[in-house]
């Protein structure tokens, strides 16, 4: 989904994923909430690492896109998942976005929600991205 203000480009974007996963044995959710919060800074890092590369890679080759800077990568708790954020800052030709990147491993399958928003629009959008977020549930 794409939201548009006064910019010719989107000023928020949101995209929701649920993908198999390999293994019938993946991390459930009741293992994400017990043991994602254990993990050290550098743990952490280790094992977001790969989609810390994935994303920077899928964003540069994005068209106006000039840099793209990480942020952060936590675990992060919502009223229903337990997930991995990994946060990231673009620089393109139409300004600076913020992005925020969401893996939730759910047993058989993964939910994958990226959002982003201009920086200059973030009192707009933040709210309505974090709503969004924390209405997200696996049945």
């Amino acid at each position: 989904a794409h939201a548009y203000t006064q910019h010719r480009t989107p000023s928020a974007t949101l995209r929701l994923s649920v993908r198999p996963q390999d293994s019938k044995e993946g991390i459930t959710q009741s293992e994400m909430r017990r043991e994602a919060p254990k993990l050290s800074k550098k743990e952490l890092l280790e094992m977001v690492s790969p989609t810390i590369s994935e994303t920077k890679r899928a964003m540069t080759n994005i068209e106006g896109i000039r840099s793209v800077k990480f942020i952060d990568a936590r675990v992060e708790q919502s009223k229903h998942l337990t997930c991995l954020l990994t946060e990231f800052e673009s620089n393109a030709d139409y300004g600076i976005s913020l992005v925020q990147v969401y893996v939730c491993p759910a047993g058989d399958k993964s939910i994958k929600l990226t959002t982003s928003y201009r920086k200059s629009e973030a009192p707009m959008f933040k709210p309505i991205l974090k709503y969004v977020w924390n209405s997200l549930r696996v049945r």
